[in-house]
C-alpha cells in the first residue's frame, strides 16, 4: 500500500473505531512489507498528526465546500490539505490523482491548492476571541473551550489555548540517585540548570529519547510534582500509600528523594498501569514497594492499616493529553465527566479512611476543570470535619513549572474527645 492509502486506514481506526492513534499506527504497519523505511512511517505518522492536530478546522472548511460529502471521503480531503499545508511527506501529484479517484470530486485539487498559508484555513466569517474560532484555532472541543473560560475567565483561558501549541522547553526532574545537577548539564549542552533538582530540555527532539531519560539520570515526570514534594514532610516509616490511575510521577519523585528504601503501597488503578508500574519497581529493585491492582472500591482490602501520607491520583479528564496526543479530543467526551467526578469524588473518600490521625491526604490531578478538583476537595471537606485543607494550587503549562496540575494538601486532624 502506498503511504496515503496507509494514513487513510489509520485514521479510519482512530476516528471511526476509537482505537489511540499509537496502537493504530503500530498494528497496520506490522502488515506493510516496507514497514523499515523510515521515511515511509514518518509520512504516515506525519499526515495523521496533522490531520488529528487540525481535525476540527479541516471538518469546517470542507464540509462548508462540499456539504454532502461522506466520513471516509471527508478524510482523504484532510490527509490532501494535511499533506499540502503542513507534512508535505507525500508526492503531491500522485496523492492528488488518488483523492480524484477515490472521491469523486474533480475539483478537489483546486479546493486544496487554493490553500496556500495555514493561516487563511479559518474562515472569515468566524469572529476572532469566539468560542468557535478558539475551538477551531487551538483544536478543541466547544465544550473544553466553553467550561475552560468558565472555570478560568477570558484572559487566563486564553493564554492557556495557545500554551497548548506553545513549545517553550519541557522540564526534567534530576534523578540524584544517578547523577548532580552540575555533572548533568556539562554532560548534556541541551540540558541547562532551572532550579535546584530540575533541568530545562529545549531541544527539538522527542525527550523520551534523550540519552538522560533513557539513563534514568533524569525522570521525565511533571516538574510541579517536586514543587509539591518539596513542601511535604515525608516519613517513610510512619507509611505512604498511593492509589493512581496512570502517572509514575508520584514513585519517582519518592525514588530520588529515598532511593531503594522506599516502603509503601502502591495501588493501579487498571492492568495497564500495573505493568507499567510493575516495570519501574523491578528496574529499580525497589523491594519493599507492595503492589496491586484495585479499583477505587477495593483500596480498603489492600492497605493493612492507616498510613500516614496517602497520594491520590484517581482516573481524570487529563488534558494535557491535548498537548501529548494528536487523537486526545477523540477519547474524551463530556458525556464522560460525571462519571469520573463520580468516581474521583468516591477515589478521595475510600482513601481517606486509610489515613491515620496526623495524617496527610494528597490529592493530585493533571487537569484544569474546577468540577474535578477544587469543587470535589470542598466537598469532601465540608462533609468530613476531621480533615482541614493545608494548601491547595492549579498550575498551568504558562507558569513556572509548565505544568497542568492541581493538588490539595489535607491534613486529618487529631480527635481529642
Amino acid at each position: 500500500m502506498k503511504s496515503f492509502e496507509v494514513s487513510f486506514e489509520v485514521l479510519k481506526r482512530v476516528i471511526d473505531d476509537n482505537i489511540p492513534f499509537h496502537l493504530a499506527l503500530k498494528s497496520l504497519l506490522k502488515k506493510e512489507k516496507n514497514k523499515g523505511d523510515k521515511d515511509f512511517v514518518l509520512s504516515i505518522s506525519s499526515t495523521c498528526g496533522c490531520v488529528l492536530r487540525h481535525a476540527y478546522l479541516f471538518q469546517e472548511i470542507i464540509s462548508r465546500k462540499y456539504p454532502e460529502l461522506d466520513n471516509d471521503k471527508g478524510m482523504l480531503v484532510s490527509i490532501g490539505l494535511a499533506n499540502h499545508l503542513f507534512s508535505k511527506r507525500i508526492e503531491e501529484k500522485e496523492l492528488f490523482k488518488y483523492l480524484v479517484k477515490e472521491t469523486g470530486l474533480q475539483d478537489v485539487v483546486e479546493f486544496i491548492e487554493s490553500y496556500s498559508d495555514p493561516k487563511s484555513l479559518i474562515p472569515e466569517d468566524i469572529l476572532p476571541e469566539s468560542k468557535k474560532f478558539y475551538s477551531l484555532r487551538y483544536n478543541l472541543p466547544l465544550w473544553v473551550v466553553s467550561m475552560w473560560e468558565k472555570n478560568l475567565g477570558p484572559f487566563v483561558s486564553k493564554k492557556l489555548f495557545r500554551s497548548l501549541n506553545y513549545k517553550n522547553g519541557q522540564l526534567l526532574v534530576v534523578n540524584k540517585n544517578e547523577i548532580q545537577d552540575e555533572e548533568l548539564v556539562k554532560k548534556y549542552s541541551d540540558l541547562t540548570p532551572f532550579e535546584e533538582g530540575i533541568v530545562l530540555y529545549q531541544g527539538k527532539d522527542n525527550v523520551k529519547k534523550h540519552p538522560a531519560v533513557l539513563n534514568n539520570e533524569v525522570f521525565n515526570i511533571n516538574g510541579a510534582y517536586d514543587l509539591l514534594f518539596k513542601k511535604l514532610d515525608l516519613d517513610i516509616a510512619r507509611g505512604i500509600a498511593c492509589y493512581s490511575a496512570s502517572s509514575v510521577d508520584v514513585i519517582a519523585e519518592l525514588y530520588i528523594l529515598f532511593a531503594n528504601s522506599i516502603k509503601m503501597d502502591y495501588l493501579c488503578g487498571n492492568q495497564k498501569h500495573f505493568f507499567e508500574m510493575r516495570d519501574f519497581i523491578n528496574h529499580f529493585n525497589l523491594k519493599n514497594v507492595s503492589l496491586y491492582e484495585s479499583t477505587h472500591k477495593e483500596i480498603e482490602t489492600c492497605i493493612s492499616k492507616p498510613v500516614h501520607t496517602f497520594f491520590v491520583c484517581p482516573k481524570n479528564t487529563y488534558f494535557k493529553g491535548f498537548i501529548e496526543s494528536p487523537d486526545y479530543y477523540l477519547h474524551i467526551k463530556q458525556d464522560d465527566l460525571d462519571e469520573l467526578i463520580k468516581q474521583e469524588k468516591e477515589t478521595l473518600l475510600e482513601s481517606s479512611r486509610q489515613v491515620e490521625e496526623d495524617g496527610y491526604l494528597i490529592y493530585l490531578l493533571p487537569t484544569v476543570c474546577k468540577n474535578e478538583t477544587k469543587t470535589v476537595v470542598h466537598a469532601f471537606l465540608k462533609e468530613h470535619k476531621d480533615f482541614v485543607l493545608v494548601e491547595e494550587k492549579q498550575l498551568l503549562p504558562f507558569d513556572k513549572y509548565k505544568s497542568m496540575l492541581y493538588y490539595a494538601i489535607l491534613k486529618r486532624e487529631v480527635n481529642h474527645d
